[in-house]
């Protein structure tokens, strides 16, 4: 499966194992399919979720019996090939988004990660729902300075499987040695700059693994190399 080989725009976060929360994210893009991966900019550093990564569901194959497959409060950022959806934040940080669809945080907006709503995994407007189903949430107003601008990563999105991990997103860390819930987080200067680069034309992709399991599927995924001294 060369599951990245249309996209012109690549993101790559490699960490040294299952169990890190540390990581760091490889910016590459191109021309045209044809044509070699180009390194946009030095790595950046960013964190993961607080137990590491897990198997996601997205645009690649699962592996044959999986020891570790994501799940619903698991405190791991999925692994694997992964679509990048609509950017959001507050109103500060909305003109970042210059080529891909922003969604504007208010004081209503939540993400459901309770796995027994028929909402799971989506973004709703609550005051917009007659009979609200769902006992857990994501308030993404509240949540605050984290959220101020993020990004949202197509992990069980198509088919949405209740309880397989939900409101997986990029967005702002609170320290840069602080793990996540689940999501992959940097600095705000890092992440504004990431950001205005992501061209929905382009179709981009993000792809996270260990770093030993990314350089074993780089052929068959399509994937760029990242050599010695750049996955170091």
């Amino acid at each position: 499966m060369n599951s990245a080989i249309f996209y012109l725009q690549l993101l790559v976060v490699v960490s040294p194992d299952w169990d890190s929360q540390l990581g760091s994210l490889y910016l590459f893009e191109r021309e045209t399919a044809q044509l070699d991966w180009k390194l946009v900019r030095d790595p950046i550093p960013v964190t993961l979720g607080k137990n590491g990564m897990a198997w996601g569901k997205g645009l690649h194959p699962l592996p044959l019996n999986s020891k570790l497959p994501k799940h619903e409060g698991d405190g791991r950022s999925p692994a694997g090939i992964f679509s990048i959806d609509t950017a959001f934040g507050d109103s500060q940080h909305q003109s970042c988004a210059k080529k891909i669809p922003f969604l504007l945080i208010t004081e209503d907006l939540e993400c459901i990660d309770d796995p027994n709503s028929k909402y799971y995994n989506r973004f709703v407007q609550a005051a917009s729902v007659d009979q609200p189903d769902w006992n857990s949430s994501e308030k993404m107003e509240e949540i605050g300075p984290l959220y101020a601008l993020g990004f949202v990563v197509e992990h069980n999105h198509d088919p949405i499987v209740p309880g397989d991990g939900s409101a997986i997103f990029f967005h702002i860390w609170r320290t840069p040695e602080q793990g996540s819930a689940g999501c992959t987080t940097m600095s705000e200067a890092d992440l504004k700059a990431l950001v205005k680069w992501l061209d929905a034309a382009c179709q981009p992709r993000l792809v996270q693994l260990p770093l030993a399991e990314y350089e074993q599927r780089t052929v068959e995924w399509g994937l760029p190399y990242l050599g010695a001294s750049l996955a170091n």
